[in-house]
């Protein structure tokens, strides 16, 4: 089966680099094919399936979009069931797999989607705001804020980071959007951590209101 390796994005799991791509099938019982490659031997393929609907297969809902942290949950899989990335061999097709693996998105790859938002908000910010010198200094101190914290997402200390960055982001009173407050108190829900109670100034944040309409170049409510 062939692989179109110029569409393909890359992963590391275990020190092996892989790539990998998925693919939707239109059709009463939609689903997504994932298709995953050594990237650096002419191994085996590896090949696994997820319903649209992870509860219901049947569904034309897919809640859990095909993401690394899935992606590296399946090579783990496969690779316990005799998938060899490193030698030649038949196609492995593990089938559908979305009531065999963990399918939730890591507190660390909502954190990176976190960091990802926010430094979009940021610029829009600066760009389509006032450029005075204390934006100017906000704009640094995200960047500054933003950069730590992919620092410690390398070092795997993922939740450290998330909580060092709102916590500055709060301290020079960073303006947010309603999305990314949902999206950090989505975090610490999943983690089961209590952020009303541990970190209940969150809700202090300034949420930004307006969304700047591109064709017209003004502020809209």
């Amino acid at each position: 089966m062939s692989f179109p390796k110029k569409k393909s994005r890359k992963i590391t799991v275990n020190n092996h680099k892989y790539l990998w791509i998925a693919k939707g099938k239109l059709g009463y019982n939609k689903w997504i094919d994932l298709s995953i490659i050594s990237a650096e031997n002419n191994g085996q393929k590896l090949f696994a399936q997820f319903s649209y609907d992870t509860t219901n297969t049947t569904s034309y809902e897919f809640p859990n979009p095909l993401t690394p942290f899935i992606v590296r949950q399946t090579i783990l899989y496969g690779l316990k069931k005799g998938y060899n990335p490193e030698k030649k061999g038949s196609d492995l097709n593990l089938g559908n797999l979305s009531n065999k693996i963990d399918l939730k998105v890591s507190g660390q790859e909502n954190t990176q989607r976190l960091i990802k938002k926010i430094e979009s908000l940021s610029i829009a910010q600066f760009a389509y705001g006032a450029k005075g010198n204390n934006e100017t200094a906000i704009r640094n101190s995200v960047q500054k804020i933003l950069k730590d914290c992919n620092a410690y997402i390398i070092k795997e200390k993922w939740f450290l980071g998330l909580k060092i960055m709102i916590e500055n982001l709060h301290k020079i009173k960073f303006k947010i959007n309603i999305e990314i407050l949902n999206l950090i108190k989505q975090i610490f829900d999943n983690e089961n951590i209590d952020w009303k109670k541990d970190f209940y100034w969150i809700n202090e944040f300034e949420i930004i209101e307006e969304l700047y309409e591109k064709s017209s170049g003004v502020f809209k409510k």
